[in-house]
């Protein structure tokens, strides 16, 4: 990771700053400010931050939102009434990767799930 991390950092701009290799960056940073002569208050503030970013990079979806996205592929329908964004759009915001694996995942199974359904209606019919 050739940007540093400064106390200042939120958690998003601090995953931002580890792509495109998020966990391998971050694991390299925090090793590397384990090394460091800082302040222990700093270095513990610093830590902690890296370790909510990774946290938050490994998060994976819950079962209801899995089962969401299968029935309502690409989350078309659910809009965030007062900031008019889709949820995937707040899962790349805040630094959410392995939810938004798994939101592209599962809304193509859902909606290659609506195909195979609409091929079967049209053959029955």
């Amino acid at each position: 990771m050739t940007k540093l991390i400064s106390n200042n950092d939120s958690v998003e701009t601090i995953i931002k700053k580890a792509k495109p290799e998020y966990l391998k960056n971050l694991n390299l940073y925090k090793a590397k400010l384990l090394k460091e002569d800082l302040d222990s208050l700093k270095k513990e503030k610093q830590i902690q931050k890296i370790d909510f970013a990774i946290k938050r990079i490994k998060t994976p979806l819950d079962k209801w939102k899995k089962l969401k996205y299968i029935f309502i592929p690409f989350g078309i329908i659910t809009i965030f009434p007062k900031t008019g964004q889709l949820e995937y759009d707040q899962f790349e915001k805040y630094g959410f990767i392995q939810k938004e694996k798994e939101w592209y995942i599962f809304s193509i199974i859902g909606f290659i799930m609506y195909i195979t359904i609409g091929i079967i209606a049209a053959r029955l019919i």
